[in-house]
């Protein structure tokens, strides 16, 4: 990650221990860019994190919860649909994994990689779950 371009002390929440020198952070949000893919591909991609900043040594680190900003913007990139949609959808209709794995004929650990962004649905079944995504928002 680069470092945060813009650091805001809006809304910053104290919380973990710096890994550094074991002093109180606070989270703050960036806007950052990240670079995704390697060579020609190369790309910066922008977005908006929560970071730990340090108070004492000024290191800084981002979460869970950062990681899975920095993903989705990855997805947003590649046009694909974002995990967190997919499980959604599934809650929506009131679904286990077992069931809605049965509706795309696939296993029902298949479903949760795509839920947590290890796997991603074919095209076909990407283009199913985005036209269940649309139908529910009309029905709505």
């Amino acid at each position: 990650m680069t470092r945060a371009i813009q650091l805001s002390l809006k809304d910053a929440v104290e919380g973990i221990e710096c890994f550094d020198c074991g002093a109180e952070t606070v989270r703050v949000w960036c806007n950052t860019k990240f670079r995704y893919a390697r060579g020609k591909d190369a790309v910066e991609l922008p977005v908006r994190l929560p970071y730990w900043h340090c108070k004492k040594c000024g290191s800084g680190c981002i979460d869970g919860y950062g990681a899975m900003l920095k993903d989705e913007a990855v997805f947003r990139h590649l046009g694909r649909l974002l995990p967190r949609k997919i499980r959604e959808l599934r809650y929506r209709f009131k679904m286990s994994c077992d069931e809605f794995a049965e509706i795309f004929d696939v296993k029902e650990e298949l479903i949760t990689k795509w839920e947590c962004g290890l796997d991603v649905p074919s095209p076909g079944q990407e283009s199913l779950l985005t036209q269940l995504l649309k139908d529910e928002r009309e029905s709505s």
